[in-house]
């Protein structure tokens, strides 16, 4: 949103510039309206349509997850999004899931030593002294 509004910011300025630049040429008072209104009604429409664009993404995402029993598997269902939010999202998520991947195989592997362990104790104890 902060960046969006520094682009508006300076469409602003940029527009007034040229207005300041137009006032001593006795230019007609509607196309100095134009000139700055263009800009920032083509940012307006480019904002509106961002942020639909990403409200429909994120109602989609969370209509996935809401349908999902197991929901580590959201990144597999997670649909591409045209910006870049959406891939960083995706990225943070895949290594995310990644990580627990590999912290649940490190405990399976613990439990498959410890109960190796207690087999083999269990074992012994059976042999006669």
């Amino acid at each position: 949103m902060k960046s969006k509004l520094v682009y508006l910011s300076i469409l602003i300025i940029i527009a007034l510039s040229i207005i300041v630049i137009l006032l001593p040429y006795n230019i007609n008072p509607l196309i100095i309206i134009y000139i700055f209104l263009m800009p920032v009604i083509s940012y307006l429409i480019y904002a509106i349509t961002d942020n639909k664009i990403r409200k429909n993404y994120y109602a989609k995402v969370k209509a996935i997850l809401d349908d999902l029993d197991e929901k580590y598997l959201l990144t597999e269902l997670l649909p591409n999004g045209t910006f870049e939010d959406a891939k960083i999202l995706k990225e943070i998520l895949i290594d995310t899931n990644k990580s627990m991947i590999e912290n649940v195989n490190k405990y399976k592997f613990e439990m498959a030593d410890y109960k190796e362990y207690i087999e083999m104790w269990i074992h012994e104890i059976k042999l006669p002294v």
